[in-house]
């Protein structure tokens, strides 16, 4: 890659940043609408006062954001803007996967610029503010993006990160991140067994294994019983939802 190409790839990627933040920013602050979600709020102000999900807080949606919503409340303090920053994070963060994708896949730099400014202008700025599904949605993507990139460029990297982003998607949301992850790990296997991919399988088998120690490890860190996470995450969510699965709803 020559110094001009890969000046004007730093450049669209400066730019796709600040205008993914900015649109987002200007969107969370318009006011207040029906879409708009305070389920990170409140949770992302106790664990400041640490009072944890599931141990001292009963939840039914994911995690994941409620620690990302309490690091931006110690960096930029306990107001709005803070609140809106989370979002507005979560908005550039699918725009550069996005285009590192396309870039990754030998598409026109600029075709793939101008798609990613449109994700980030449709994605995170329809609530503006941080909602539960929007981080599953977005992680679930970007696992796929990952999943693509390790069959297209068989680089072992992507393969031992891939189970990092299954793990955090579904911890932000049970629906959609439970569907996709499935679906990756069944066609994940597919491909490993038709394409005799041993050493792919031994990274994806590896950062499995280290995205588990990281999760067991944050739960006695914080001392809560899998007993609790299973119960609030899982089972309480699935009875809430069984009147819809058979229809007596």
């Amino acid at each position: 890659m020559n110094n001009n190409l890969r000046s004007i790839k730093f450049f669209l990627y400066l730019l796709l940043i600040l205008f993914a933040f900015i649109i987002n920013t200007y969107y969370g602050n318009l006011g207040l609408f029906p879409i708009d979600s305070f389920s990170f709020f409140d949770t992302g102000y106790l664990i400041l006062r640490d009072k944890y999900p599931i141990k001292d807080v009963w939840i039914i949606s994911g995690i994941f954001g409620d620690y990302v919503q309490a690091a931006f409340f110690s960096l930029f303090g306990l107001k709005w803007s803070s609140y809106v920053y989370h979002a507005s994070f979560f908005n550039v963060l699918i725009s550069i996967s996005f285009f590192y994708l396309l870039l990754k896949s030998e598409v026109n730099i600029y075709f793939s610029f101008l798609c990613s400014v449109s994700v980030a202008t449709l994605c995170y700025p329809v609530s503006g503010t941080p909602f539960p599904y929007q981080h599953s949605f977005i992680l679930s993507l970007i696992s796929i993006f990952i999943f693509y990139l390790g069959i297209y460029s068989e680089e072992k990297k992507f393969w031992f990160i891939l189970p990092f982003f299954m793990l955090i998607s579904f911890l932000s949301m049970q629906m959609p991140a439970s569907i996709i992850n499935i679906l990756i790990i069944l066609f994940g296997s597919i491909f490993f067994y038709s394409e005799k991919k041993k050493s792919l399988f031994f990274m994806f088998f590896l950062g499995s294994l280290v995205t588990l120690i990281f999760l067991i490890i944050f739960l006695i860190k914080h001392k809560i019983l899998i007993h609790d996470f299973v119960e609030q995450y899982i089972f309480f969510p699935l009875s809430i939802g069984s009147g819809r699965i058979t229809g007596s709803e």
